[in-house]
């Protein structure tokens, strides 16, 4: 399987001028290809879904049409659990083979809304179940779907995200799923990422069902588990800037980075701002990289080791050859530096100074070198409309541009 993956270094410039300071980025692609003879391995799949009193309706409606989606989409390998949740949990259907797909689907018909919102009841409830049924050899995932604010058992975010933490230390995964106006995206996206899954947002309930098969076909193609690259400077070189995940730096100066599960021909992609000291000429290890991981079918080990290197040489020629497909990923990430700058200022009332903060990035687009670029064009174009959402600066608006943010940091625009 190790050869299904592979891990590339790019560098905006290779070449670097003698004896003087640089500052370069870096890109890191970890891609899996696309492979017509795996075998996937089983899921161990926990549903936690809210029925507090605001998810009445059509979100419920749509939500129930999501679930019968995924049960009719498993197979005899898989395990299934349902969880719903208000002010008490409720165990809709307990782990175990969907032998019965039709008994399954009634069981979730009957899921209704009412009542408060306690998330980490619910949530902890469905991780004791997929603990019941885990096995290092399946995919052990939970997916949480929420509209509203927790405001029963634990409410106060530092305590939500250490309990997805937990989950992902237990080797189960977290993916989070923020449905309308009322829930808190910073709280879910931070659980999520601590979870080592996914956030969604959806805006409208008849959204809903698309969200939970783009999930679900994601699980049933997982290639590798439980990823996390390490970089290891040298030669003085240091890390200024990290976009996309967090990182945890050690003693040494080494940075780990975990990264959810790969799937099949998926591209997950890391950019870094690094400082590069002056050096003399000649060819310099800058980065010693390390991918580790677990193959997902077979469960063996995954080592891949990778250098990165820069030529320093007096030749102008060459320390003026820029790699263009690292440049544009730059500008992509300041363009959501852009937009999260912004949010920043409005949410603190200053919407004139977010409004100024993303014309400045549009002008300086006008002016730039992507100007025909279409990925770039197009987070532009985007931009563009929240500039003019502003004047209606609200929760709907928010949610649209935090989005936006992590799509880009994730590199999943693309995908959608």
């Amino acid at each position: 399987m190790s050869s299904m993956i592979e891990v590339l270094a790019q560098m905006n410039r290779a070449n670097l001028e003698p004896n003087k300071e640089s500052i370069v980025y870096l890109m890191l692609k970890v891609t899996s290809k696309a492979d017509e003879n795996y075998d996937r391995p089983g899921l161990n799949l926990g549903m936690v879904v809210d029925r507090s009193g605001s998810m009445g309706g059509l979100k419920m409606e749509y939500t129930r049409k999501a679930l019968s989606f995924c049960i009719r989409h498993l197979d005899v390998r898989d395990i299934l659990s349902v969880v719903s949740f208000d002010d008490r949990v409720e165990v809709v259907l307990p782990p175990g083979p969907v032998m019965n797909k039709d008994l399954a689907t009634a069981m979730v018909e009957r899921i209704d809304a009412r009542g408060m919102t306690n998330l980490s009841s619910g949530l902890m409830t469905g991780h004791s179940l997929v603990s019941s049924q885990q096995l290092a050899k399946k995919i052990n995932r939970i997916i949480m779907m929420t509209d509203g604010l927790a405001n029963e058992g634990i409410t106060d975010s530092e305590g939500l995200v250490n309990l997805a933490a937990r989950i992902a230390g237990s080797g189960q995964s977290l993916t989070c799923i923020g449905v309308g106006d009322d829930f808190n995206e910073d709280l879910l996206i931070a659980m999520a990422e601590a979870g080592r899954g996914n956030f969604y947002y959806v805006e409208n309930p008849d959204q809903i069902p698309g969200i939970f098969a783009k999930e679900l076909e994601g699980l049933l193609q997982v290639v590798a588990q439980n990823l996390s690259l390490r970089l290891s400077p040298t030669n003085g070189v240091r890390f200024s800037k990290l976009f996309g995940y967090e990182p945890v730096i050690d003693d040494n100066g080494d940075l780990a980075i975990t990264l959810p599960d790969l799937y099949a021909a998926e591209e997950k992609i890391l950019l870094l701002e690094m400082v590069v000291p002056p050096l003399a000429e000649g060819i310099h290890t800058l980065l010693d990289i390390r991918c580790s991981g677990l193959d997902a079918s077979t469960y063996e080990a995954l080592e891949i080791p990778l250098l990165v290197e820069a030529h320093c040489t007096p030749d102008q020629a060459m320390t003026s050859m820029v790699n263009e497909e690292v440049d544009k990923k730059v500008e992509q990430m300041k363009i959501a530096e852009a937009r999260e700058e912004a949010m920043r200022l409005a949410d603190s009332g200053d919407t004139e100074g977010a409004i100024n903060t993303m014309n400045q990035k549009i002008d300086e687009f006008n002016c730039g070198l992507y100007y025909n670029d279409e990925v770039i064009s197009g987070e532009i174009t985007e931009l563009k409309g929240f500039v003019s959402s502003m004047a209606n600066y609200n929760t709907t608006v928010r949610k649209n541009m935090q989005y936006s943010n992590y799509q880009s940091r994730k590199n999943r625009k693309q995908r959608n």
